[in-house]
């Protein structure tokens, strides 16, 4: 439901002032990020928080507005937010009609459209065609919405095992040329957790952060991807089964009891947990792509470290590990009328294009979703375990999507594997059996509400992530 600005004296007054401190915030970050243009030159402005790609990200704006286009009559206006106020300030700018002209979908694409604040890329020029060469990791109520695309998927966020390979060596776990053999397998995991565990350095086989609130999803939910082709939804059949994640719960509770786990986990976040992994106390952590900027500067690792594919539950059945993906800007619905599509789209098509996102990959920020964009790329001085990372994509695949739910009334998963399972009082298999149940009911429960919507849209008779 888009946003009445009208109404009461009041409600004006705080319009009107939010407007103003918009115009003053707006101010600040005025001509950041691009050289001074011609007048006959149509400037597009682009609002990110994209921080810590600023400067290669404006080199790059500066020689597209001296080249392309310049060629286009288009310059790009590329400006840096930062802070946690980033949403809130572009919901007040797209309000008042001072929005960007590209932007992030931070308040999500469902919200943007039915705001009228996202353009559909099928309705402006060579729209279409820009879209399908992304059709096949095109997400709903992410990148579309009812039937229209508002983003585009470009770049991936991929998983891997870090390993120490000190530990490991210690440990004799290497193979006949004394290399680290990181485990391929969850029993292989639980028995190298103990091997590697030297209570008397402080060192343990694996550390858990509990602390960190999206441990459960990190560390064990898309983790079932790899073993069983999907999370706990099958698009195929359309129905919830949670049963692949027992081995996986299981595995973590056996080096648990071990004692082959860093203890504490539960006052442990994330940022600890990799700091601790990079003084060489972890032997083996769960770990993202964007861990590589973490261990080579953050927390500058101290132990020779290693990356490997995440472990499966049976290595003769193997299926594509999840990974996340980042997308492109969505361009201002409002923009369309004053900027013009196509001017729009030529700044859509650049940050989207395999030249932008191959410098992404060069300076070490982004990892395109497509491989062979890069695979013959030399890279000068890459961060330790980068490429490593990047060449994940090649077995990885996002996540299916998942049906609406109305989980009101229902324990999460988190709260149940950490406070009912690993507190001892209920086994893995009759959880999941319940999270099952209660997943399916939660469904019902919100399309008997919303029959506007069906969940037939997350049924997917093709998918196929076997490797």
């Amino acid at each position: 439901m888009k946003m009445k600005l009208g109404g009461v004296k009041m409600k004006r007054t705080k319009i009107l002032c939010l407007a103003a401190a918009l115009t003053l915030f707006a101010a600040c970050f005025s001509g950041c990020g691009s050289e001074t243009v011609d007048s006959d030159v149509t400037t597009v402005t682009v609002w990110t928080t994209e921080s810590h790609s600023k400067t290669a990200v404006e080199r790059l704006v500066n020689e597209f507005n001296n080249t392309e286009g310049k060629e286009a009559g288009v310059a790009i206006e590329y400006k840096v937010i930062e802070g946690d106020s980033f949403a809130k300030s572009l919901e007040l700018a797209l309000q008042t009609g001072q929005g960007p002209d590209l932007m992030p979908s931070t308040l999500g694409v469902v919200t943007m459209v039915e705001n009228g604040y996202a353009a559909a890329l099928e309705d402006l020029p060579g729209g279409a065609e820009f879209v399908q060469k992304y059709k096949d990791d095109l997400v709903n109520r992410v990148n579309t919405y009812k039937g229209k695309t508002y983003t585009v998927p470009t770049t991936a966020t991929t998983r891997g095992l870090i390993y120490n390979k000190d530990m490991f060596k210690a440990a004799g776990i290497v193979d006949e040329n004394g290399e680290p053999t990181p485990p391929e397998t969850f029993d292989e995991m639980r028995e190298y957790a103990k091997r590697l565990t030297n209570k008397s350095n402080n060192q343990f086989g694996m550390i858990l952060p509990q602390k960190w609130t999206t441990w459960v999803a990190s560390d064990m939910l898309t983790l079932m991807q790899s073993s069983v082709g999907h999370c706990g939804y099958d698009p195929v059949t359309g129905e919830y089964d949670y049963s692949g994640l027992a081995p996986i719960i299981n595995t973590y509770q056996g080096i648990i009891e071990d004692g082959s786990m860093y203890p504490g986990a539960e006052g442990i976040d994330n940022d600890t947990a990799r700091a601790y992994f990079s003084e060489g106390l972890i032997g083996m952590k769960i770990a993202y792509s964007f861990d590589v900027g973490v261990l080579n500067d953050q927390f500058p690792a101290k132990c020779d470290w290693g990356v490997a594919p995440l472990p499966v539950v049976d290595k003769d059945n193997r299926y594509k590990q999840v990974e996340s993906l980042g997308s492109s800007f969505c361009i201002n619905a409002a923009s369309v009328e004053t900027k013009g599509g196509d001017k729009l789209m030529t700044c859509m098509k650049w940050f989207a294009s395999d030249e932008y996102v191959t410098e992404m990959y060069k300076g070490g920020f982004y990892i395109p979703i497509d491989w062979d964009i890069v695979k013959d790329v030399e890279l000068n001085n890459a961060k330790k375990g980068w490429k490593e990372f990047a060449e994940m994509t090649k077995i990885s695949h996002s996540q299916n999507q998942v049906p609406q739910r109305d989980t009101t009334g229902k324990l999460g998963i988190a709260e149940r594997i950490k406070n009912e399972v690993l507190a001892g009082k209920i086994s893995a298999e009759d959880m999941l059996k319940q999270h099952t149940i209660d997943s399916e009911e939660a469904t019902q429960k919100y399309y008997a509400v919303n029959t506007d919507e069906s969940r037939e849209d997350y049924v997917d008779k093709t998918w196929n992530v076997k490797r």
